[in-house]
C-alpha cells in the first residue's frame, strides 16, 4: 500500500516539507483502519507499507493498492 497524503498549505510557509500534526504513523492507521472491509478483509494483511506528506493547495489523500 502506498498512502500519499496532502496537507493544506499554511499561510506562514517556513518549511518545504510538513513536519507538524499529524505524524504519519497517525495517518497510516486511519488509512489502513478506514478499508478495512472495503478493500481487505482486515489491515493485518498489509504486507508492505509506503507513506508520504506534502503541502498541496487541495488537501487530499492517495491511496495505491496493488497485490
Amino acid at each position: 500500500m502506498d498512502i500519499i497524503a496532502f496537507f493544506p498549505i499554511p499561510k506562514q510557509l517556513k518549511k518545504l516539507l510538513p513536519t507538524s500534526s499529524p505524524d504519519l504513523d497517525n495517518v497510516a492507521k486511519s488509512v489502513c483502519d478506514a478499508l478495512n472491509g472495503v478493500a481487505y478483509f482486515d489491515d493485518s494483511q498489509i504486507c508492505k507499507l509506503s507513506i508520504h506528506k506534502y503541502y498541496a493547495k487541495v488537501p487530499k489523500i492517495i491511496i495505491i493498492l496493488a497485490d
